[in-house]
């Protein structure tokens, strides 16, 4: 499949259920009822800051996009990446998004306790 050279496929599913479209846009089954050995997840500052973001034009959907290079994420993130059969590099977005997430609500909690440790400093003034 080349994915490079037309914009006809808009959405393609691969055997391992891996999906990756034009424009980011999809869901995840994410009940509850379907999971098992839920834990916490690790702390993801690191990666997150280690990630090159860039503006480009997509030359398949002549469109300019913020995002990022599949072939510099495999050197943060490998995870992240996945080949396809004709070796075009994608990334799975859905679990950068949660990743950036995590590390904003560490970053949440890092300021709270911060702003708290500055109230008690100044309350001695």
């Amino acid at each position: 499949m080349d994915i490079r050279g037309t914009i006809g496929e808009y959405f393609n599913i691969c055997s391992d259920g891996y999906s990756f479209n034009i424009n980011n846009a999809y869901g995840s089954i994410c009940d509850e009822s379907v999971m098992a050995n839920i834990a916490n997840a690790n702390s993801q500052i690191e990666d997150i800051k280690n990630l090159q973001f860039y503006n480009y034009d997509n030359t398949v959907a002549n469109t300019r996009y913020l995002g990022l290079i599949a072939n510099e994420v495999m050197n943060v993130s490998p995870g992240l990446v996945k080949t396809t059969s004709d070796g075009c590099k994608t990334i799975a977005y859905s679990i950068l998004y949660l990743k950036g997430i995590k590390a904003l609500q560490e970053i949440i909690d890092k300021v709270e306790k911060l702003e708290a440790n500055v109230a008690i400093l100044q309350s001695y003034h």
